[in-house]
C-alpha cells in the first residue's frame, strides 16, 4: 500500500490505462480467436461433406447390396482439400453397424460405431459429424446417409480424416 501512495497521479493513471487497455486487447483477441476457429471448423466440415458426396457418387452398389470402391476416389487430384487424401479412411456401414465395405487403408480402429443418437441424426438430417481419436491424433468423422434405392436397408458412409 505504501508503494501506491508514493506513486504520482500521472503514473497511477498510466498504469490504470495500461491495465485496462491490456485487458480489452486480450478479451478482443480471445473472441477473435474463437470466431476464427469456428469459421475454420465449419469450412472443414463443409469440405468433408462435399468429399463425402463425391465418394458416395463413386460407389457402385449392386442389387444385392455389394459395395465396390472406385480406387481413384482416394486420389482426387483436381480438388484442393484441407486434408491429405491418403490419410482418409472410408467405410460403408449398414444401420446395425456392420461393415459392408472399407477402403484398403482403413482398419477396424478407424471405424467409429454409430450410436442410436447419431443414427437418428443421420437418418433425419442426412449427415452427422463426430470426433475419433486414433493414436492420440484427433480425426474428424462424417456419417453420411447413402442414397441407395436398390436395397431396402439404408447404408451409412463413414469418412474419417485427421
Amino acid at each position: 500500500m505504501k508503494l501506491l501512495q508514493k506513486l504520482s497521479l500521472k503514473l497511477k493513471l498510466t498504469l490504470l490505462f495500461g491495465f485496462i487497455f491490456t485487458s480489452m486487447l486480450a478479451g478482443f483477441s480471445y473472441i477473435l480467436y474463437q470466431e476464427f476457429s469456428k469459421i475454420q471448423s465449419d469450412e472443414f466440415d463443409t469440405t468433408l461433406y462435399n468429399y463425402a458426396i463425391d465418394v458416395a457418387e463413386s460407389l457402385d452398389i449392386d442389387k444385392y447390396g455389394e459395395v465396390e470402391f472406385n480406387p481413384d476416389i482416394i486420389k482426387l487430384n483436381e480438388k484442393i482439400l484441407p486434408f491429405a487424401l491418403g490419410t482418409s479412411y472410408i467405410s460403408v456401414l449398414d444401420i446395425n453397424g456392420k461393415i459392408i465395405a472399407k477402403s484398403s487403408n482403413a482398419t477396424d480402429e478407424h471405424i467409429k460405431p454409430v450410436s442410436e443418437y447419431k443414427l437418428g441424426r443421420v437418418l433425419k438430417k442426412g449427415a452427422s459429424y463426430d470426433i475419433l481419436t486414433f493414436k492420440k491424433i484427433p480425426h474428424r468423422v462424417i456419417h453420411y446417409l447413402l442414397p441407395v434405392l436398390k436395397i431396402d436397408s439404408p447404408l451409412i458412409l463413414q469418412i474419417s480424416v485427421p
